[in-house]
């Protein structure tokens, strides 16, 4: 993991009680970085392996499943 993803995992570990998330977890098709199934929300940060156009298809598939996808 890079700097930043470790801070934002140290931060999601920490979330309000009832809130898990999991890292790089397979969601769908995708392996996310970041996943919390009760809420439905995946965390991506920037920098990712994939470039915008394979984001976008990434994110209407997730979404499509119920996913609402946020890119830091």
């Amino acid at each position: 993991m890079t700097f930043e993803q470790r801070l934002l995992w140290s931060r999601l570990r920490s979330a309000q009680p009832g809130l898990s998330f999991r890292h790089q977890e397979v969601t769908g098709r995708y392996v996310v970085d970041f996943t919390c199934y009760r809420a439905h929300l995946i965390t991506e940060p920037d920098g990712s392996h994939l470039n915008s156009e394979n984001e976008s298809v990434q994110d209407a598939s997730l979404t499509a499943d119920g996913f609402t996808i946020l890119r830091l």
